[in-house]
């Protein structure tokens, strides 16, 4: 149902829900189209549109992107946190971020990963990929630099 979520989410930015259907979506999993279509009815999406929208794959190429990049970094299960590197799949309290870091900075056990530091707004992250780390208005981060 992932697929399906992310076409949900894609039509759902066409009306300028994103954010709302993101978090209808987090909150609680996906059954089936059936389960998506009254999430968007709950939220006041214009149904025709929608629907259309969702028929038509809107967002398409977007989706498919983020799902080959997902299969590349071997993400089976969103959300996907990584760490120098090392994948955190599910969800990840503030609590359990700051252990992994931690750890990481207590024992020098750095992985390799990806370097370098990008910073994207909400508006710049969401014509790229729909899903942030965080709620705007904080900034999204995309790589960091690997924790020494």
């Amino acid at each position: 149902e992932g697929t399906l979520a992310h076409f949900g989410s894609m039509a759902a930015m066409a009306q300028g829900k994103f954010w709302e259907m993101y978090r209808a979506l987090m909150n609680q999993p996906l059954k089936n189209q059936d389960d998506l279509l009254s999430r968007a009815v709950a939220l006041g999406l214009d149904m025709q549109r929608f629907e259309a929208d969702l028929a038509a794959g809107q967002g398409r190429p977007d989706v498919l992107r983020d799902i080959n990049e997902g299969d590349r970094l071997g993400i089976s299960l969103t959300p996907t946190t990584f760490i120098n590197g090392k994948p955190l799949s599910g969800r990840q309290t503030l609590d359990s971020l700051k252990k992994h870091v931690d750890s990481i900075l207590a024992t020098g056990s750095g992985t390799s990963g990806p370097t370098g530091t990008a910073v994207l707004t909400d508006d710049e992250c969401c014509g790229k990929s729909p899903i942030p780390a965080v709620d705007p208005p904080a900034p999204v981060i995309g790589v960091a630099e690997p924790v020494k």
